[in-house]
């Protein structure tokens, strides 16, 4: 990050604080990863950083968006992590790189799942699954049948499609 800064790379600052605010959120440091995270959120121009799509396979605005809707929730901020976790979305799915748009739906699932919003976490869920099936990508597929039967209301058998996703994965 400091030689990125020193050397005016803004890759590398984009790049640098992406890994930072990670790895403070994987040591549920919050605080200290949402500047990062922010950081490349609010600079990230889509035609100007497109290329590091292809040096780390995937947009990196969207990865950070979706790290600072978490940290947001975590830090009490809900109206704004729910606001972020959309626009992230949104940006996924008109950025046009299917993985990215795989991830983005899987992890937006799981933040409205956590967030109590199943009616949006199950939606979110089924547009993650039948993105996944269409490219063909049978583990997120199945997670995100997976994410679908944890939204069902606690009265509905859950089981039945947990053991089909377990099943598919193991296919």
């Amino acid at each position: 990050l400091e030689l990125g800064r020193e050397r005016g790379e803004e890759d590398w600052v984009l790049l640098g604080c992406d890994s930072l605010g990670r790895s403070h959120q994987a040591r549920n440091e919050m605080a200290e990863a949402l500047p990062h995270a922010d950081f490349v959120w609010k600079s990230y121009d889509p035609r100007r950083h497109r290329r590091l799509v292809e040096k780390v396979g995937q947009d990196i605005r969207v990865t950070s968006g979706i790290s600072s809707a978490f940290a947001l929730w975590e830090l009490g901020r809900f109206g704004e992590a729910h606001e972020r976790m959309g626009a992230a979305l949104d940006h996924a799915r008109g950025f046009g790189h299917s993985y990215t748009a795989s991830l983005a739906l899987i992890y937006g699932a799981l933040f409205f799942l956590s967030a109590l919003d199943r009616p949006r976490a199950r939606a979110v869920a089924a547009e993650a699954r039948a993105l996944a099936e269409d490219l063909g990508m049978e583990v997120d597929a199945s997670f995100g049948g997976f994410v679908m039967a944890a939204c069902d209301d606690p009265g509905e058998s859950r089981m039945a499609e947990l053991f089909r996703s377990l099943g598919r994965l193991q296919a």
